[in-house]
C-alpha cells in the first residue's frame, strides 16, 4: 500500500521520429508518497497496458526514486513506446490499484496533442517583502507592473 499525497502526474517528454523502430516517444509518470505511511517491501510499480503492442498486453515497471525530502519520496516511471499506425489508449495501474487511468497516444502520423500550465512565480505564503531600505528602493518594480501589484513585494510610496 502506498500514502500517494500527489499523482500520478503525467509528463510527455519527446518524440525521436528518427528510431530505427519508428517514432520513439517518451513519457514519465510521477507520484509523490508519504515515506511512513507506505509498504516499500516491493518497489512501487506501474503495470501498463499496451506499451508494446495494441493488443492490450500488460508492461510492468518499476520506479526509480528521484528525490526525498522532509518524509516524502517522489518516485517516476519511464514509459517509452514505438507509435504505431492507430491512436490507442494506454491504461495504468500503480501496485495493482483498481482505478481506471489512462492516456492517449497518437498515432504516428498525427500530432502529439497536449496541454500545460505554469506557475507565474508567486506562492501564497505568508512573507510579505517590505523594501524599505533606501539602497533595496532602487529594485522595486515600475508602477502598473505585474511584480508591483504583487502582495509579495511592498514597495513605499514614494518609490
Amino acid at each position: 500500500m502506498l500514502d500517494i499525497q500527489c499523482g500520478p502526474l503525467l509528463r510527455y517528454v519527446h518524440t525521436d521520429y528518427h528510431a530505427p523502430t519508428g517514432p520513439l516517444a517518451l513519457y514519465t509518470v510521477m507520484i509523490v508518497v508519504k515515506d511512513a505511511k507506505s509498504d516499500y517491501s516491493a518497489r512501487p510499480r506501474l503495470e501498463v497496458a499496451g506499451i508494446n503492442t495494441d493488443d492490450g498486453r500488460v508492461t510492468i515497471l518499476k520506479a526509480a526514486p528521484i528525490h526525498k525530502e522532509r518524509g516524502l519520496t517522489f518516485w517516476r516511471w519511464k514509459v517509452e513506446l514505438t507509435l504505431i499506425r492507430q491512436e490507442r489508449r494506454l491504461a495504468y495501474t500503480i501496485n495493482g490499484s483498481r482505478e481506471d487511468i489512462g492516456f492517449w497516444v497518437p498515432a504516428a502520423d498525427q500530432p502529439m496533442r497536449i496541454m500545460f500550465y505554469s506557475c507565474n512565480g508567486f506562492t501564497s505564503t505568508e512573507r510579505i517583502i517590505m523594501l524599505t531600505d533606501r539602497r533595496l528602493q532602487s529594485i522595486c518594480p515600475p508602477r502598473g507592473s505585474l511584480w508591483s501589484r504583487s502582495s509579495l513585494v511592498r514597495c513605499p510610496k514614494t518609490a
